[in-house]
């Protein structure tokens, strides 16, 4: 043992080991063969606390290094969550959290919740996929010739209008398909409360003031205040097709030839 250890010349830590012998000089905890300064303490510890279910973080363990250095975190949610993620100053850039410069021992909080707008919708996909949990129908969030942009969560680019023999014959990606009056109808959201907020099961419109178009904006933005084909057809005329115009939330019938 130092000092009587002839190899032996400087004990860093005074923990009666030389430094030849000594896998930590320091006694930071941070072994000298991943110390970038050996012989000064200077290691800090960030922990990783939550509940890591319905997805994945890398690192995924108490991470120790020398102070003065960041640290990111890859986040990696499964369909229909998103992260959340908070602690030692850091900042989330799409899947990669990355903590500020550390000087001292922090912790980092991180779990995975359902991806929810409001308590109505659930959101998969890379944002573009709205899942309605009342009624389990899925929903593409942008309209037709509109296109999804993760980066800003906006609907881009310009809607397309039909006319219904090609709405009717419309096979969208991943199985989307033409809506019936029905499913349209669980759509409109009346802001007024009148006749109801959702599910107003009429025909009718949105009463008193109520914003336009009469859809949750946050869960499906870009959608125009005019109106929607649906695949039933008007009672009692086989040439028109029953619409939802979300101006007001009515249903309406136009000739299926119109667009």
């Amino acid at each position: 043992a130092f000092p009587l250890d002839s190899t032996e010349s400087v004990d860093t830590d005074s923990d009666g080991t030389g430094n030849n012998a000594d896998t930590d000089d320091d006694n930071d905890g941070l072994a000298d063969s991943e110390d970038d300064n050996p012989l000064t303490a200077d290691a800090v510890t960030v922990t990783l606390n939550g509940d890591v279910a319905n997805g994945e973080v890398t690192p995924s363990t108490n991470q120790m290094f020398n102070a003065g250095k960041t640290l990111a975190i890859t986040l990696l949610p499964e369909n229909g969550y998103r992260a959340v993620i908070s602690g030692c100053g850091g900042a989330q850039v799409k899947g990669t959290y990355t903590t500020a410069v550390v000087t001292e021992n922090c912790t980092i909080s991180v779990s995975f919740e359902a991806w929810m707008i409001g308590d109505r919708y659930q959101v998969f996909g890379n944002g573009n996929i709205i899942r309605d949990v009342v009624n389990g129908l899925e929903w593409m969030r942008c309209a037709e010739g509109l296109s999804w942009d993760s980066n800003t969560e906006s609907c881009t680019g310009n809607i397309i209008n039909y006319y219904y023999s090609s709405a009717a014959n419309y096979q969208g990606p991943s199985g989307f398909r033409l809506p019936t009056i029905d499913e349209l109808n669980s759509l409109v959201y009346c802001s007024s409360g009148q006749p109801a907020d959702y599910d107003k099961q009429t025909s009718t419109a949105c009463e008193g003031v109520f914003q336009t178009p009469a859809i949750d904006a946050q869960a499906f933005p870009g959608t125009q205040s005019g109106r929607f084909w649906s695949s039933t057809v008007a009672d009692g005329d086989a040439s028109s097709q029953q619409q939802l115009d979300f101006s007001n939330g009515a249903i309406v019938t136009d000739l299926a030839n119109n667009a």
